[in-house]
Parts: C-alpha cells; sequence; structure tokens
C-alpha cells in the first residue's frame, strides 16, 4: 500500500501551543502524489475524535518536521481478519484542527488553573 516511507512512530512537539504526538506513519500511498499521515486503529468501530487526532498529528509533523502531508487516513482491521478498513480524510485539516485546539484549550483550563480565572 505504501511506496515511499518517511516518518515512522516520531514523537513531534509544537513547543507554542504546548502539545506533541506520535503518529503511527507518514507515507506516499501508491498511487497518490501526496504523503498521507496513517494512524493505525485497534478498535473495531470508527470513533470521531479520530479525526480530530488526526489533524493534531498533520499540524505537528508540519511544524516539528516540516512535513506537508495532503491527506489523513485511520487505518484498522475488519472484524473478521479478512483485511483492513481505510478511512481517508479530507485534505484540508483546519476545521478538524480547530475542534482539537478548542479541546486542548478546556484541558489546559480545567488542568492547569483548576477552572479558576487566572
Amino acid at each position: 500500500m505504501l511506496v515511499e516511507v518517511v516518518l515512522v512512530e516520531n514523537r513531534l512537539f509544537d513547543n507554542r501551543l504546548k502539545f506533541s504526538g506520535q503518529p503511527d506513519i507518514i507515507g506516499m500511498v501508491k498511487g497518490d502524489r501526496y504523503l498521507t499521515l496513517i494512524d493505525l486503529k485497534t478498535g473495531q468501530a470508527e470513533e470521531g475524535w479520530w479525526k480530530l487526532q488526526n489533524a493534531a498529528y498533520r499540524h505537528l509533523a508540519k511544524i516539528d518536521r516540516g512535513i506537508e502531508s495532503h491527506h489523513g487516513m485511520s487505518v484498522r482491521l475488519k472484524a473478521d481478519g479478512s483485511g483492513c478498513l481505510c478511512k481517508r480524510y479530507q485534505n484540508d485539516y483546519r476545521i478538524e484542527f480547530n475542534y482539537f485546539l478548542g479541546a486542548l484549550n478546556l484541558w489546559y483550563f480545567f488542568n492547569k488553573n483548576g477552572g479558576r480565572q487566572p
């Protein structure tokens, strides 16, 4: 499925926004012209937050390593083990990344100052 692998399981950082993550794979999918960030999942059912995590990973790859991925994808095994299910995420990840930032800001609000105003 991959014709080129650019990054595998490397911790990436955004020191300005103060978060990090470790995407599974960034590579070139056979037949594509651009890189895809692939996140391997163990769950059987697709989760809504996966695309937010993928957007955050794509942001981190761009900020930390200068790697621009034009697609995101989650890959999980089929329940019967006969193959995998791939879910490709939209080319422009800014909307999902914005939702992620909202969640990150709420986490900092409730965990860094106990919900009290600074």
